[in-house]
């Protein structure tokens, strides 16, 4: 099952496990935009742990200050970064001192998806054990 969601700033791809998030070129998300996105995962995955990606195939910024509050969403389990030059590692690096929560950088969607499918899977795992 997946779901597509247009916003004036980018896109959303809803997935079981995941949502791919791609922000459009020239971009500066801010945190009223960040919270369209928590609001779109919030109602798509309920109370179901999911991990965010950041297809990152145009250039744009990100106030990392949004990462403090996507922290606290409590099903979000990690955020993987899909970067394609060096600069976008350096704000991969600065945005990841924000997020509380696992926060990794790829150069390929299929490692990034496979990467959160695991840990999503693995939390799934965890909570299981505890109930």
């Amino acid at each position: 099952m997946s779901k597509k969601v247009n916003m004036p700033f980018g896109s959303l791809e809803l997935h079981d496990h995941f949502t791919i998030g791609i922000i459009n070129e020239g971009e500066d998300l801010r945190s009223d935009q960040n919270i369209s996105i928590i609001e779109a995962c919030t109602n798509y995955y309920k109370n179901n742990n999911f991990g965010y990606i950041s297809n990152r195939i145009n250039s744009y910024s990100v106030d990392p200050t949004v990462y403090i509050k996507t922290s606290k969403l409590a099903n979000l389990v990690a955020i993987a970064v899909v970067i394609s030059d060096p600069a976008q590692k350096l704000s991969a690096d600065i945005e990841k001192v924000f997020f509380a929560k696992p926060f990794e950088y790829f150069t390929s969607l299929l490692e990034a998806k496979t990467w959160i499918r695991n840990m999503v899977l693995l939390k799934n795992q965890q909570r299981k054990n505890l109930s």
